[in-house]
């Protein structure tokens, strides 16, 4: 999620690496003489509409030291899946047909809205973010009782 990127054009802050944010992420390693790990940054992709979210490694020299993108590859594979859980569900009789397709048809109209719309794309990113740092307090907080 990019808290500092511009959230800008038709990505809505995807940004090419090095661009905005590690520019910023460089000027306040070299300032601080500090390692910065910054990310996870929306990265544009040459060529493609997909992105990639990518960490970066930065010196206390402010200069990238090593990127990791990882793209996200298992849309094929979990609908595979969701075909053989909604078929075994049928087949031992704890659901209709009706019931099946019906929720299949909801729940792809409903991941081609989050995809296709900037904003409800924006508030996941925002409701899995603090997920996660609501996560981390609590798995913290766990440890220390």
């Amino acid at each position: 999620m990019n808290l500092i990127g511009k959230n800008i054009g038709e990505g809505g802050g995807r940004e090419e690496i090095p661009g905005y944010t590690t520019e910023r992420l460089c000027a306040k390693a070299k300032e601080h003489g500090v390692y910065i790990h910054g990310g996870s940054i929306t990265q544009a992709l040459p060529g493609e509409k997909r992105s990639a979210n990518t960490s970066v490694l930065i010196s206390p020299e402010g200069k990238i030291l090593a990127t990791y993108s990882k793209l996200h590859t298992w849309g094929l594979p979990a609908l595979a899946w969701t075909g053989v859980l909604a078929s075994s569900r049928i087949l031992s009789g704890l659901h209709y047909v009706s019931d099946v397709v019906g929720g299949f048809f909801i729940g792809a109209a409903a991941s081609h809205v989050v995809y296709h719309s900037k904003r409800c794309s924006q508030l996941a990113d925002h409701i899995l973010y603090y997920w996660h740092v609501g996560a981390t307090v609590v798995q913290t907080w766990w440890r220390k009782c």
